[in-house]
């Protein structure tokens, strides 16, 4: 196809009047002289996939007609394995050599050698251009890009960039990359892999491995350069990267994709820490950074280890001159869980004596401290983040909805921050009953906490209960519908958002046997309907937040203290 020439991103109005738009928000400059109402601007995915007219296509088939591919020979042997001086990643003959050039090298390199299948395997991509291209009329990658960007990351005007973090700021970023990018090859990959979920098209998955492995092997050339090892593309890609590793948690080596997962975020943490404060300078850098540090939050809490240090006086909270958003103000909330929960293991392995219970106190006032923290957030939040009551549940129907109200929200990716807030004070709680139960002694107002603290967490179970019919029917989602989304990747988007507030409600001890059973059936209507197996499930859970805990016998509740309540095993 010929150059077609740069779109141009004004409004409607100045593109028909041919006058240049000043591209201002919420209205442009050029309508408001002119006394009009500003019709608004194209979407970024508008501008990346164009129409083409009847005459381009025919003269794109004729083409494609004369140049029929060869197939691949079916005997080739897959391409040899990476030697060791192909994974160096950083120039070593630089002058300036990158403060985290070490775990940057070590991300990539834990990648490629983990890596136990061929990440370029044999595959003939004109059988597949084939099999799509006489119904769809373009290539498997063109029409599994506009799939992936109309339903994941789709850019609009009205978009409440709070909800919907990095991915509101990728199709600006893939429209300045060329072809041949980490950037462009990952989202190729990401995307095959998610149109690739449908089962009349699971051959694409099998193509999205093979653009994956050419995505790893040009971040491996780009981050030679320091330079770009700090742009915003760079911190893009290994997001991108760790999305892939959720969207085919599916696949077989779930296990595999775990590792991945980790040493993916550990590479984005690596490319934030080059860029220091400089992050801070630019919107989309800022965004960027804040969706950086909550893959890093989940990782650490999964892993029980401490929030890695990041350059500059205020460390991870240096994103607090910059405009803020709710979910970057969660998160940065949340920060002082994983070293709670490592200060709370530490102590409970001590033996009993006044000393000890002294400083398990002094871990369950810190974290009461940051729960309030939690509650006031929640407080604060807009009226159009806040659940509405639609209907209401007797619960007499298992297959159902849970007993009480039903909620709806403005859209799936508010619920699940909404549901990710409940997710983490039930982290905390959970810690904090852990901490009470293994007091020696007890006095009045450290039984007030623990009926406060088991109350907080029925609440927090209920209303993910309640959020979990607006998930998985399309018919709630009015705001899908009117955008014109596709019935099944909107139901697998709410059902994937789904799965850890429901893994995590389920393993909340103080909670009825009934409403356990209930969460763990939903858990496995998911897992049936989208073909994931129990462990796959379990890495999707982990993937997007944490289980409640280490199975250390030290920090499971006593059942002669739970009359009535199971212990329920803690997984990591």
């Amino acid at each position: 196809m010929v150059y077609t020439g740069k779109p141009s991103r004004g409004c409607h109005l100045c593109r028909k009047r041919r006058v240049k738009c000043d591209e201002s928000k919420p209205r442009c400059g050029q309508c408001i002289k002119l006394g009009k109402e500003c019709p608004g601007y194209r979407s970024e995915s508008d501008l990346i996939f164009r129409n083409e007219n009847v005459a381009v296509i025919q003269r794109s088939q004729r083409g494609d007609a004369a140049k029929a591919p060869v197939p691949m020979s079916s005997t080739s042997s897959p391409p040899s394995s990476l030697s060791s001086s192909e994974l160096v990643i950083i120039n070593t003959k630089s002058t300036d050599p990158a403060p985290d050039s070490t775990q940057i090298a070590r991300w990539v390199n834990n990648i490629l050698n983990d890596r136990d299948d061929d990440p370029f395997p044999d595959l003939n991509p004109s059988t597949l251009q084939l099999g799509l291209s006489r119904q769809l009329q373009l290539s498997p990658e063109v029409c599994a890009r506009a799939f992936f960007f109309r339903n994941f990351a789709r850019t609009r005007q009205d978009a409440d960039f709070s909800a919907r973090g990095y991915l509101d700021h990728l199709s600006r970023l893939f429209n300045g990359v060329a072809p041949d990018s980490a950037l462009h090859q990952a989202v190729t990959a990401v995307s095959l892999a998610a149109l690739g979920g449908y089962p009349s098209k699971r051959l694409l998955r099998d193509y999205a491995r093979h653009y994956y492995g050419k995505a790893l092997r040009a971040a491996r050339n780009e981050l030679q350069d320091p330079i770009r090892a700090q742009s915003d593309e760079s911190i893009m890609t290994a997001l991108i990267f760790t999305l892939y590793e959720v969207v085919t948690t599916t696949d077989s080596r779930s296990s595999i994709g775990t590792n991945n997962w980790a040493n993916h975020v550990d590479g984005a943490v690596a490319l934030v820490k080059l860029r220091g404060e400089k992050i801070f300078d630019s919107v989309v850098a800022t965004s960027l950074f804040r969706a950086v540090r909550n893959g890093m939050l989940t990782s650490s809490i999964q892993q029980d280890r401490p929030v890695a240090d990041f350059p500059g006086p205020k460390g991870w909270y240096g994103d607090e001159s910059a405009p803020q958003n709710y979910s970057g103000t969660l998160t940065r909330l949340s920060l002082s869980l994983p070293d709670y929960r490592i200060r709370a293991k530490e102590v409970l392995k001590e033996p009993a004596s006044p000393e000890r219970d002294s400083r398990i106190l002094d871990v369950v006032a810190a974290a009461c401290k940051s729960d309030a923290y939690l509650g006031d957030w929640y407080r604060f939040t807009p009226p159009d983040w806040r659940a509405s009551t639609i209907a209401l549940s007797d619960g007499q129907n298992m297959a159902g909805a849970w007993m009480g109200p039903i909620h709806a929200y403005e859209d799936v990716f508010r619920a699940y921050a909404v549901n990710d807030y409940r997710i983490r004070r039930l982290l905390y709680h959970d810690l904090i009953l852990k901490c009470l139960m293994a007091l020696e002694t007890k006095n009045e107002a450290v039984e007030k906490i623990e009926r406060s603290s088991k109350y907080v967490s029925q609440t927090m179970v209920d209303e993910i209960c309640a959020s979990v019919p607006f998930h998985l029917q399309f018919d709630l989602q009015s705001k899908a519908q009117k955008l014109g989304q596709d019935e099944g990747a909107t139901l697998a988007i709410g059902a994937y958002l789904l799965v850890s507030p429901l893994h995590t409600a389920s393993g909340i001890p103080c909670i009825p046997e009934r409403q356990r059973l209930w969460l763990q059936d939903k858990l496995d209507l998911i897992a049936a309907v989208f073909g994931v197996t129990g462990e796959q499930m379990l890495d999707m859970a982990r993937k997007q937040i944490v289980s409640t805990g280490p199975s250390d016998s030290q920090l499971l509740y006593r059942r002669d203290d739970m009359v009535g309540y199971s212990i329920v095993e803690y997984i990591v």
